[in-house]
This record gives C-alpha cells, structure tokens and sequence, in this order.
C-alpha cells in the first residue's frame, strides 16, 4: 500500500512542473481534476510501463464538495457567455475520466460524495471494488476543493495483498496498522480512538500515529 497527500499551500503549477510536466491539458483542469491528476501522478511516477493500457486499475474519487468549484466559476459566466471551458467540469466524475485518460486505465472507475471524510465508507468501497476478479489494484482518491484556494488531497494505491486476510488488511510495522488506542491517518478503523484511513483493532495495545491502509469492517 502507498499513501500520497498534497500539503495546503502547495503550488499545483510547481507541483505539475516536477513531475515531468509534459502534459499541457492540466492548465485547463478545474481544481478538483488538478488535484486529482497530480496525486496520481505521485502515485505512478516510478511504475514500471507506465502508460500501457491497463484494464485491471480501479479508481475510486471522493470528496465533500464535488464540482462545486467549478459549478460556481460556470455559474459566474451565464449573464455573459456560458462558458464552455468551464461547463466541461460541472459534473464530480470528470476527474475520473481525467485520471483514466492519462493512465490509459480501462478499468472501473467511481465517483462519490459524502458528508465528510469517512474511512470505513472509503475501506468498504474499495474492497467492493476488488470483488472484480480482473482488478488487481485500487486506487482510491480524497480530492475536496470548495474552491481554488481551499482544498484537501490524499490517495491510497491498494493491491490484493494488502487487504489480506480479508479482514486485517494491514501489516504490522511501518506503513501499516497497529492494534490499540490513538491517531491513525491513511484508511478505515476498527476500535477505539479517533483514525483518519488507518487501521486498528480493537482497544489497547499501544499508542500511536500511524499512515496505513484501509480494511474491512471487522466482524
């Protein structure tokens, strides 16, 4: 499992420049699609065949917001001249078809709102999404962005083995999960205490912070 984030303040123009920047359609992306766009790119940099088509990649996007950005850039033009630059991002699930249209990705792919961050939605949607026996990896993206100055952004890559046993996805150590009470970023929670996408099992057995993976809801 590999976990990315784009830190606030961060300029997506620098970021998008430091991974290679040789692909001008980002200029015309609407945020949520930038910050999409680049977290993958984060992601893949060192994958091997890179952009041969694959139709074994899920992608799953979240967010609080959804287009709504964009919706009010468009919004902004319709006493004028709609504009169809912006019209092209008024749905939530473009940055999905952005994301597959880079990668070469022919695999499912989803969109969702919700309320708010939640990492036992995120963890039991994707591992609905291994339930495909031709999907061999996940990547399951957070992209919320009110608007262009405010935004949150971090992305999971999952693979089979990491959500074995079915159960305890995580391993323990570095990167994974631990067991016990405390603060947890990266996937879905079981237990006490408050985690942001890590894993934990049950209560007490030892404290910590810890970037990890999502799993399923524990029995």
């Amino acid at each position: 499992m590999k976990t990315v984030a784009i830190e606030k303040g961060t300029s997506l123009t620098e970021l998008y420049r430091s991974l290679g920047g040789e692909y001008p359609k980002f200029f015309k992306m609407d945020i949520q699609c930038k910050l999409g766009y680049l977290l993958v790119e984060k992601l893949l940099q060192d994958a091997p065949d890179r952009f041969v088509p694959r139709k074994d990649v899920a992608v799953l996007v979240f967010s609080r917001s959804g287009s709504l950005a964009d919706d009010k850039a468009f919004a902004a033009t319709l006493d004028t001249f709609p504009s169809p630059a912006h019209f092209v991002y008024t749905l939530p699930n473009t940055v999905c078809g952005e994301i597959a249209i880079r990668n070469r990705f022919m695999g499912e792919t989803r969109s969702y709102v919700l309320d708010s961050f939640d990492p036992e939605i995120l963890g039991e949607l994707v591992l609905e999404a291994f339930l495909d026996e031709e999907t061999s990896s996940v990547i399951a993206i957070w992209a919320d962005a009110p608007s262009e100055e405010e935004w949150e952004a971090r992305a999971w890559l999952f693979t089979a083995q990491d959500l074995m046993p079915a159960h305890h996805c995580c391993h323990h150590g570095e990167g994974g999960c631990h067991h016990g009470e405390g603060h947890h970023e990266g996937g879905c929670h079981h237990g006490e205490g408050h985690h942001e996408g890590g894993c934990c099992h049950g209560e007490g057995h030892g404290e910590g912070q810890h970037e990890g993976c999502c799993h399923h809801k524990g029995e």
